[in-house]
């Protein structure tokens, strides 16, 4: 495969740039660690790790593009973020390897692989939650951990909490040196709501250190 042109290389260098920067936009408002930034130097990485392999030729091509999905690992491994019991950034990690994915696809010229993945993306990250939303809490309670002040009661945060999202259950109360107790809890969300909206309404309780979705 030939060398592409200077208009052909910056065609592709804004092909991997816009999408990437779109889905960064979406991690960033959604409050993630990894946002607009780190998406698109992700994908114009990639996309140029993939032009340099296409200069070089022969298999060292295939090689640096094989790379490229090596080191994303890493990176998507920082947006990865345990705390106590819960695990957050999976999703933003998962639309790294994505970002580096188009990064590649345009990279290559890959044009029609490029516009699928992007359309796909697009619609699993901001549409997708919107169906989460109006239909699982129907079908499976959703559990709920609650980080507490250390000088807090168990027993009077979870009846603040039950005042607030009725029907609220703790099913397990943990202790940990670092972080204190975790209150685990269980509650069937009412039709349409935001699980987010609740945490927020939880996490002004007296004695709430922090709340979050169980994973």
């Amino acid at each position: 495969m030939s060398d592409p042109d200077i208009v052909e290389t910056t065609v592709r260098m804004l092909l991997a740039i816009v999408p990437a920067a779109v889905i960064g936009l979406e991690r960033e408002l959604s409050g993630n660690v990894a946002g607009l930034r780190t998406h698109i130097l992700l994908a114009l990485g990639a996309c140029l790790f993939t032009l340099a392999g296409l200069h070089i030729g022969g298999p060292d091509a295939g090689r640096i593009a094989a790379q490229v999905v090596t080191g994303v690992g890493f990176i998507g491994a920082g947006a990865i973020i345990r705390d106590s019991l819960r695990v957050k950034g999976l999703t933003t990690a998962a639309s790294l390897w994505v970002t580096a994915a188009i990064g590649v696809a345009a990279g290559v010229g890959a044009y029609l692989a490029l516009a699928a993945a992007v359309l796909a993306a697009l619609l699993i990250l901001i549409i997708v939650p919107t169906l989460q939303r109006r239909v699982l809490p129907h079908r499976r309670q959703q559990r709920i951990e609650v980080s507490l002040e250390p000088s807090a009661d168990a027993d009077s945060v979870a009846a603040q909490i039950a005042a607030v999202l009725p029907g609220f259950t703790v099913t397990r109360v943990r202790s940990f040196r670092d972080s204190g107790r975790i209150l685990t809890g269980e509650a069937r969300l009412k039709r349409g709501s935001d699980p987010m909206d609740v945490i927020d309404e939880i996490v002004v309780v007296p004695g709430v250190k922090d709340a979050d979705l169980a994973v």
